[in-house]
């Protein structure tokens, strides 16, 4: 009797255990262990960039890409990152303005502002949501991979939409009172240094 009481109580807390819900955090967490156990990395971010990339290679790429009007200096966010243009899943053109973190002299961290190129959009209706909404339906065809949405412990700060797809975190967060979305693409094997 005994015996089956204990097999039903314990039947019972593994059925517990299983409905509960995994928080957000708890989901990204246990998305990002998976992905680094794959042994994968995806190192591929856009126009070309990929983390790992070294110091020098950056450079000599950005001044080819900058002779063929493809990059150029300046930007939204910081006039000595370079911007490029790319076209957004609703056919707009958005302006990426980017700069890497270099450690070991080579890629690890690429931070980005994405915003609308044409400021008129901001005067047709276009809104920060929709822009976030651009640019996450964006990066999840490039990553093939959906955002999970974290909430900021910080009542002043917005929330974050985060992923991983191999070695490669992107965290998406909303400019506070801005027409901009930052991106960073983070090499979670990069060292540490």
């Amino acid at each position: 009797m005994k015996i089956n009481q204990l097999y039903i109580l314990s039947l019972l807390f593994v059925l517990l255990l299983g409905a509960c819900k995994q928080t957000p955090e708890e989901q990204y967490l246990s998305l990002e262990s998976e992905e680094l156990a794959t042994k994968v990395r995806y190192d591929k971010l856009f126009k070309g960039l990929y983390l790992g990339m070294k110091d020098s290679t950056f450079f000599d790429f950005c001044l080819k890409k900058n002779i063929h009007k493809d990059f150029f200096q300046g930007g939204q966010k910081n006039s000595a990152w370079i911007t490029t243009k790319i076209k957004s899943p609703n056919h707009k053109t958005l302006e990426i303005n980017f700069f890497p973190t270099f450690k070991a002299q080579k890629i690890a961290e690429v931070n980005a502002a994405f915003y609308y190129q044409d400021a008129v959009a901001w005067k047709v209706g276009a809104s920060n949501d929709k822009l976030l909404s651009d640019v996450i339906q964006l990066l999840e065809s490039w990553y093939q991979r959906k955002f999970i949405k974290i909430n900021s412990p910080y009542f002043f700060k917005n929330d974050v939409f985060v992923t991983v797809r191999g070695n490669c975190r992107v965290v998406v967060s909303e400019e506070a009172q801005s027409n901009v979305i930052n991106v960073r693409f983070i090499d979670l094997l990069a060292p540490k240094q």
